[in-house]
């Protein structure tokens, strides 16, 4: 079933889906194209069907809908945590076209909370790595380079600090993850799922800028495409499958 045979189900006991809520759905699903569009597609609808069948409005959705929409899936219908995870996120970036396009003034309440409270998570994880895995103290080399000098006395060898092992940050690319990035990160780990070259090329712009302001180098930041989609299946035939009609289309 597609979004527009989703929308013309009679209203009654269900809300109608107006002509902005079908604009606002078709704006955010031209963001993606094939297989990645009929999979977001189909999370996104899980959420208007809910919906629907509740007389509420998308657009009209608060925080406590949002709530309800995640317990329904995690109590009622039982998804994994994988899957719960996903949809929501379909749904969050759906609400964040909205506000970009203008057909709502701000996302609901729970979203943004949600991702407050995981900035601060995420420097909190950083923190406890730095912490939990202090440098090695090590000894420099013979010679006069590492060596400090006491008075009256022979040069000793000075400690020295070896590099830490390097933390890397996950962002989909948005201002506020760059930012974590800059302030925190060794290294950027940009979602393969969820970028094109064009979008990947502007958030490492912005992450130049977070860079600046941070008066760290921005010429050679690492940086990686990275995927939670790495096994497939233990099937060879529905692996080619997969790899030709979904992963292909992505990467070209």
């Amino acid at each position: 079933m597609t979004f527009t045979e989703l929308a013309s189900v009679p209203s009654d006991p269900m809300a109608p889906f107006t002509d902005q809520l079908r604009l606002a759905v078709a704006a955010y699903l031209a963001r993606f194209k094939g297989s990645s569009r009929d999979h977001t597609e189909s999370d996104l609808r899980c959420y208007l069907t809910w919906c629907a069948e509740r007389g509420l409005d998308p657009l009209a959705a608060k925080r406590p809908h949002l709530e309800l929409y995640i317990r329904w899936m995690q109590e009622i219908r039982r998804f994994k945590p994988s899957t719960v995870s996903r949809r929501f996120s379909v749904t969050a970036g759906f609400y964040r076209t909205c506000v970009l396009d203008g057909v709502l003034p701000h996302s609901p309440g729970f979203v943004q909370g949600r991702l407050r409270r995981g900035g601060r998570a995420v420097r909190a994880a950083v923190a406890a790595l730095r912490r939990d895995a202090p440098a090695d103290q090590g000894h420099a080399p013979a010679g006069n380079c590492g060596q400090r000098w006491r008075a009256g006395r022979e040069p000793a060898p000075a400690a020295v600090a070896k590099p830490r092992d390097p933390v890397w940050i996950g962002s989909w690319g948005s201002r506020a993850g760059m930012r974590r990035v800059a302030r925190a990160g060794d290294g950027w780990l940009a979602s393969a799922y969820n970028t094109t070259p064009e979008a990947f090329t502007a958030a490492m712009e912005v992450l130049g800028g977070e860079l600046e302001s941070q008066q760290r180098p921005s010429g050679d930041f690492p940086n990686a495409l990275v995927t939670m989609w790495a096994w497939i299946t233990g099937s060879r035939s529905e692996a080619d499958r997969v790899l030709s009609d979904i992963i292909a289309p992505l990467v070209r």
